[in-house]
């Protein structure tokens, strides 16, 4: 059984900046024009300005290939230019892998690539992501390096986070809520024909407020909290041309997986209503139970790979 077609899109963010964004190119860059200003400011108006920065804060961990870098960069207002935060991902050049993306089919140039087409195809179909900040790639064969950057979610959090701390509190109502509206999200996501390959609870944020702010929500009109959900860590977004089934099945159990690690109390029903809003099913028909046991057994097989 598959996501029903022609769902609503997920609820978004008040200020949504893609109906706002213009980019420019400067120096082997595309850059958000609202941060132009300030990273001219700082010198980070090129490619290799931007990829030899010391700035910011690094957030590379042990477990991070070798070949990328995380960075967090935060500017106060300066000389006229606004106050700025975003996230820089830096990618060095692996000269195999440039190789095999040459060979591949329809291939983009680089990693920061993948996730900067992704991000955009998202947020054109609805789907709240990061705010972009800048991409930039560098063309000089097996020296090739790529960045990318996105703007820190005001005030969100992490499920991963969120949820241990706050998810044991919620009134039993708010939780049915919460589960329903991300399997709405996710459901939405899916059925734009697209997987995440790392759907775990770290790559969903999701605003403090949100979950406690009663809003009517527009697909099912039924006075619950609309929680605005936000996808990030898409360079592995992707649109399966066969085996779709086993693709998703990949992402619902890594969430399931994830959900069980860091929140327990999850319950089987609050499951259950996630994966009936996400099929958009009243009832779990022989596929839907397929889907669902797929869904278990993948999730099984995650948690003793990572054992």
């Amino acid at each position: 059984m598959e996501p029903a077609d022609e769902i609503p899109a997920p609820p978004r963010p008040a200020d949504w900046w893609f109906d706002r964004i213009s980019t420019v190119a400067a120096d082997r860059l595309v850059v958000n024009g609202r941060c132009l200003q300030t990273l001219r400011a700082r010198g980070l108006d090129s490619l290799e300005a931007v990829m030899a920065s010391q700035a910011g804060r690094s957030l590379t961990k042990p477990t991070l290939p070798g070949h990328r870098e995380r960075l967090r960069l935060s500017f106060d207002r300066s000389a006229g230019a606004p106050p700025l935060t975003f996230y820089l991902k830096r990618y060095r050049p692996r000269p195999m892998r440039r190789l095999r993306r040459w060979l591949a089919p329809g291939h983009l140039p680089s990693e920061a690539a993948d996730e900067w087409s992704a991000l955009w195809q998202l947020a054109s179909a609805g789907v709240p992501v990061p705010e972009p900040v800048l991409m930039g790639n560098s063309s000089r064969g097996s020296a090739a390096s790529s960045c990318i950057g996105l703007v820190e979610l005001d005030g969100a959090q992490s499920l991963e986070k969120w949820l241990p701390a706050e998810g044991p509190h919620l009134p039993m109502t708010r939780r049915r809520a919460l589960a329903r509206a991300l399997g709405r999200f996710v459901g939405y996501f899916h059925s734009l024909g697209l997987v995440h390959r790392d759907l775990y609870l770290a790559h969903l944020f999701m605003s403090p407020g949100d979950a406690s702010s009663p809003q009517p929500l527009s697909a099912e009109g039924r006075g619950e909290e609309a929680a605005v959900f936000h996808l990030i860590d898409l360079a592995r977004v992707f649109r399966p041309r066969w085996r779709t089934r086993r693709w998703r099945v990949k992402d619902l159990g890594q969430l399931l997986y994830s959900t069980g690690r860091y929140a327990p109390f999850v319950t089987r029903t609050d499951a259950l209503r996630f994966f009936r809003c996400y099929l958009r099913a009243g009832r779990l028909d022989g596929s839907a139970r397929r889907l669902a046991r797929s869904v278990v057994a993948k999730s099984a097989r995650i948690a003793r790979h990572a054992r």
